[in-house]
């Protein structure tokens, strides 16, 4: 009797500790942990114990998993045993699947990409080219590009149809940068790239933005800065004294290296030739004895300045010797290209008359003359076309590296390269080899 007593005592004693859920709850966790474990396994509520066994009418709690993006029970997960339709695996919905989720860009070893995380600001885009522009022509991989100096642009443009121009092109890679104009207008960007810009004797490695609109090239602040194109100048003072002329011998003496050897631009130019041409070999001319010193004299002048190469292997072009008088005395070297200029394409470009050069001239008080030294020799040609220009001496036989005289393409390819160069420059025009310089006083 006095167990039966003392049972039944402690049962009560359980029942009154049932009315505190904190009580209830940590004894069911620590029932759960013991001894329920195995009971309550596939119930989805591991921890809960003989709490949640007990209050049946609480429903089952429901989670968001990452296999469906759904909320369920666990245990019933819709996506089990389904397939994939984005790649095809298992157990997932295409909606979760991870294969299609772009991860984060790494910022590390990013240097160049670091400014595609900022929107870029453009200061002029417009495709018009006015006389008032900052224009320089700068040696891009090679080639002469005309470019604006934009000290309101932070970064560097360049438009498709000028990229696709270039003959050794690097690759276009994908850029993020987003380009705005000056008046809050977007421009496309079709990737970005790496040049390297030659100014001064020194290489710059310089990235651009490559827009399919037709865009001025222009080249940004800080390129600009880096350089030397520009200078941040604090403060102006203005110097009153007077400007003295200069003279030939003042110019010469200052600028040494214009007025020696042989001028060499970057550009190499091609000689098109038509589909029915048919080659021509000629015979060589006879020279004069007492002229065949003085032109092996000439000769190899011209092969140690690069003009011409003697060559041994067989071309199918070979053309005649024409040995001209010059004023000084000396003599002129040229080929007779006759049979090969009736197959030529020419490049019709218009030469400028001089009703057209001196409408310019309109409150311009001061003029100048530049005359280009022997100006078809400074344009380098391929190799194809200087076999094209092989000529036959009594010494062997020469090809022209450089654009030699006679050509009919020669006038219209030196202008159209001497052109652009100077075209963006207030007060310079060119005709040929001359290149005209005019101002309104010594200043402007």
């Amino acid at each position: 009797m006095c167990k039966a007593a003392e049972s039944t005592e402690k049962h009560m004693k359980t029942l009154s500790l049932s009315e505190n859920p904190e009580h209830v709850d940590t004894v069911s966790r620590k029932y759960a942990s013991n001894r329920g474990r195995s009971k309550y396994r596939n119930t989805g509520d591991r921890g809960r114990g003989l709490s949640s066994h007990r209050e049946k009418s609480q429903p089952a709690t429901q989670s968001t998993y990452s296999y469906c993006a759904t909320t369920h029970p666990r245990g019933a997960c819709p996506a089990k045993g389904r397939t994939c339709r984005a790649c095809g695996k298992v157990n997932h919905f295409a909606k979760a699947c991870f294969s299609t989720k772009t991860p984060k860009p790494s910022t590390r070893n990013k240097k160049v990409m670091s400014v595609e995380e900022h929107e870029l600001f453009i200061d002029s885009v417009d495709s018009k080219h006015t006389q008032e522009s900052w224009m320089a022509p700068l040696q891009v991989n090679g080639n002469i590009i005309p470019l604006k100096l934009d000290t309101g642009a932070d970064v560097n443009v360049l438009p498709m149809t000028d990229f696709e121009k270039l003959p050794s092109r690097p690759r276009l890679h994908k850029s993020d940068v987003r380009l705005k104009a000056y008046n809050a207008g977007a421009i496309p960007v079709s990737g970005q790239v790496i040049f390297t810009i030659s100014h001064k004797g020194h290489d710059y490695k310089t990235m651009f933005i490559v827009s399919p609109e037709n865009v001025k090239p222009i080249i940004g602040r800080k390129s600009c800065e880096t350089l030397g194109l520009i200078k941040l100048v604090l403060a102006v003072e203005q110097e009153h004294k007077n400007i003295e002329p200069l003279d030939k011998s003042t110019v010469e003496t200052e600028y040494s290296d214009l007025f020696t050897g042989l001028g060499c631009l970057p550009d190499k130019v091609k000689i098109e030739l038509k589909s029915d041409a048919e080659p021509v070999v000629e015979a060589c001319r006879k020279i004069p004895f007492p002229l065949h010193d003085q032109l092996k004299v000439e000769l190899d002048y011209m092969e140690k300045m690069n003009v011409i190469q003697k060559i041994e292997k067989p071309v199918e072009w070979v053309n005649s010797l024409v040995v001209v008088h010059k004023p000084n005395g000396k003599l002129r070297v040229c080929l007779d290209p006759r049979n090969l200029n009736k197959f030529i394409k020419r490049e019709h470009y218009k030469l400028p008359t001089r009703e057209e050069i001196m409408s310019r001239f309109e409150g311009a008080t001061i003029f100048s003359k530049l005359d280009a030294a022997s100006g078809f020799w400074q344009i380098q040609l391929e190799d194809e076309s200087a076999d094209l220009c092989t000529l036959i001496t009594p010494f062997g036989r020469y090809r022209f590296n450089r654009l030699p005289f006679g050509i009919s393409s020669a006038p219209e390819i030196y202008h159209r390269i001497i052109h652009n160069l100077f075209e963006d420059i207030p007060g310079v025009d060119t005709s040929m080899d001359d290149i005209i310089i005019w101002g309104k006083n010594r200043r402007t």
